[in-house]
């Protein structure tokens, strides 16, 4: 009797063997300090025991570092799974177990191998294509924008227009040099004028750093300040349009503390690109943002679905004279409201402007007041959104009409069949607008329709009205 009870012990410890050997073998090829998940340490147990092996299909493993580091990897099993129970040690139950180990070991694997070590990584991508040293001291992004427009004006009382175009193109270039602190970003147009925007900047701390840049002038009222990627509607409105005082070489100090930021600087002039100093004239400029509820996330969509409501104002102004033969004195202010949360986002905002060719004593003054909706019907992935904007043009009736013919954006043209106000004689024009979105990756990637209701307020021949329709597609990448 005693002979038989031997016999069936070896018998199970040489079954025991077959089984562990492979995993034994396996093991050794890891590195000495991983160890083996606590599901295997537990059949060792005697104890009631899951007859299944655990689900590994649910494991998070965003914290890799070295396996042999403290943040080694963390496998964390599914907590709803429901378990069978099982009282013996069969070999059934034994090859079970030591499959679902195996299957952790090759997972792990697989997503160590998908990101490779980053500290050892010099090129990649990782939202840029990007170089770098060892040290990080160097690094250079390529990134890449490209728009596709179709638009299509049906104008009441005048000629219909269409055009396709390349609305952009843009190569980036951005990164640091010798230091991550000093900081570099080019923008240029292969099919037009080369290079458009530069930014270098020297972050001296978080709360200031020193930009020399080509730049608008800051004192738009918030709508123009977002990046042609993350627009809710595909052109900006009639407010963003004519308030525009173009862009020339500036210095611009920047910076934040808490949920306050600023960028304050001075321009050599107004609209003066890269070019020279026509009037000998600086202008200044500045604007303010300040996070009431959270921070308020970039772009006019809430395209992460935000589970925090956000809440933001921001403020604006900017003073100096206009580069042509008037030299008229401008001064301005803008003010912003806006909010996100759960892909709903919503945006207010106003804009002053007083243009004086003779130094305040024919003063033409403008006003303007945007506004818009948006919200996914589809989560991260469909939005639909509205817009309504209102220009009070020379509300002081000097008849000057300076800066007042610039229609939208929509590649037609400068005047009619961009939407624009014909020979400026218009005191008032309304926009009202409605855009279909679909976010294939985000920002990244997205297909837009946008309608578009213009309405120039001037009784007589230039009292026109318009219905823009435009489709673009986009990729930035």
């Amino acid at each position: 009797m005693r002979l038989k009870k031997f016999s069936l012990s070896l018998s199970i410890f040489f079954a025991i063997g077959q089984v562990m050997l492979p995993v034994l073998v396996q093991a050794e090829s890891l590195p000495a300090t991983y160890t083996l998940p606590e599901s295997y340490y537990n059949s060792l147990k005697s104890q009631t025991l899951p007859a299944v092996a655990a689900d590994t299909k649910n494991f998070d493993a965003t914290k890799y570092g070295d396996l042999d580091s403290p943040n080694a990897v963390s496998v964390k099993v599914n907590k709803k799974k429901k378990y069978a129970v099982k009282k013996d040690y069969s070999q059934a139950y034994y090859e079970t177990e030591i499959g679902g180990l195996k299957a952790d070991i090759a997972q792990i694997r697989e997503e160590l191998a998908k990101i490779g070590d980053m500290e050892n990584q010099y090129a990649g991508y990782d939202g840029s294509f990007f170089l770098r040293d060892k040290d990080d001291k160097f690094r250079f992004n390529i990134n890449l924008r490209f728009q596709a427009r179709y638009s299509v004006n049906i104008a009441e009382d005048t000629e219909d227009g269409h055009t396709l175009n390349m609305r952009r193109l843009f190569l980036m270039f951005s990164g640091h040099a010798f230091t991550e602190k000093a900081t570099y970003f080019l923008l240029v147009i292969p099919t037009a004028a080369g290079l458009v925007f530069f930014d270098f900047g020297y972050d001296l701390h978080p709360a200031f750093s020193l930009h020399f840049v080509r730049d608008s002038v800051y004192y738009d009222n918030g709508e123009l300040s977002d990046s042609s990627k993350s627009l809710m509607f595909i052109s900006s409105s009639l407010v963003g349009s004519r308030f525009d005082l173009g862009d020339s070489l500036a210095i611009v100090a920047a910076g934040g503390i808490g949920k306050f930021s600023y960028d304050a600087g001075v321009w050599q002039g107004m609209g003066g690109g890269y070019g020279p100093n026509a009037n000998n004239e600086l202008a200044f400029g500045g604007k303010v943002k300040i996070n009431l509820i959270n921070k308020v996330s970039g772009g006019q969509s809430d395209v992460t679905h935000s589970d925090k409501p956000s809440l933001a104002i921001g403020f604006g102004g900017a003073f100096g004279h206009k580069e042509d033969g008037t030299q008229a004195r401008v001064i301005g202010g803008s003010s912003n409201i806006r909010f996100k949360y759960k892909g709903f986002s919503y945006f207010i905002g106003g804009i002053y402007r007083q243009i004086d060719p003779d130094e305040f004593t024919r003063a033409q003054t403008d006003v303007g007041v945007s506004s818009y909706a948006g919200i996914f019907i589809i989560p991260k992935k469909l939005e639909f959104g509205i817009r309504a904007s209102m220009l009070f043009d020379d509300i002081t009736e000097s008849g000057n009409g300076i800066d007042l013919g610039a229609g939208m954006d929509t590649r037609l043209g400068p005047d009619a069949l961009g939407g624009g106000d014909v020979g400026a004689d218009a005191s008032n024009e309304w926009e009202s607008s409605a855009a279909i979105n679909y976010y294939f990756k985000g920002y990244k990637a997205k297909v837009q329709a946008q309608y578009s209701f213009v309405h120039d307020g001037v009784q007589g021949p230039d009292d026109l009205i318009y219905h823009l329709g435009m489709l673009q597609v986009q990729l930035n990448f």
